[in-house]
């Protein structure tokens, strides 16, 4: 099986628990890689260029599993519902809603955002701001419409201290997926206190 795993939004292959993640798959034999959802730039990135980003990946594989983080888990998401070659998914805090919940948390700037045509979002990769195109936002709201994967296994750790995503949406994903399984921990968004607990759930649900 071709495990992928699909960061958050203003991060990179480089983030803290992608690459520990890639460490501890590799240690273990695994087919492992993390597309970089920032491509071909983070200025033009919109849901459609994630998902064929992570297609590229998965091309040639007969069994996928994703992992996907924040943003990442909503991609997966979407990924999942329209390829049937991914077998499993594990959501580390998935950013249900994402757009509907970015524009409303953004407020005026939202206005401002679709009014510029770009919006300046501090990227941990660059560690300096760098503009985003407001078709990306546009995106996430339309690809919320759409079928989210609900006939596959699931399993999904979430922060109980997230302020970012509500591990409420979680759960309310469970009643759509009955083989969708919720862990809750104690941890914020991030989760990166959690990264061996991470590491091994991961680990037994991939087996």
């Amino acid at each position: 099986m071709r495990v992928l795993y699909l960061h958050g939004f203003v991060s990179s292959p480089a983030a803290g628990k992608a690459t520990y993640l890639a460490e501890r798959f590799a240690q273990d034999g695994m087919d492992f890689r993390v597309p970089d959802l920032n491509a071909p730039e983070f200025a033009s990135s919109t849901a459609a260029t994630m998902i064929h980003q992570t297609q590229i990946d998965m091309a040639g594989a007969d069994s996928v599993a994703l992992i996907g983080s924040s943003m990442g888990g909503f991609i997966a998401l979407r990924v999942a519902a329209m390829n049937p070659s991914v077998k499993k998914l594990i959501l580390l805090a998935p950013a249900f809603e994402m757009g509907t919940r970015m524009e409303r948390e953004m407020g005026q700037a939202a206005d401002l955002w679709k009014q510029r045509g770009s919006f300046p979002f501090f990227h941990y990769a660059t560690q300096r701001d760098e503009p985003l195109h407001y078709e990306f936002l546009q995106s996430l709201k339309d690809e919320e419409q759409k079928p989210l994967a609900s006939r596959l296994p699931v399993l999904i750790l979430h922060g109980v201290r997230d302020t970012v995503v509500p591990w409420e949406l979680s759960f309310r994903y469970l009643s759509a997926n009955p083989q969708a399984e919720l862990v809750l921990l104690d941890s914020d968004h991030q989760l990166t206190d959690k990264k061996d607990v991470l590491y091994r759930h991961i680990k037994s649900f991939l087996v």
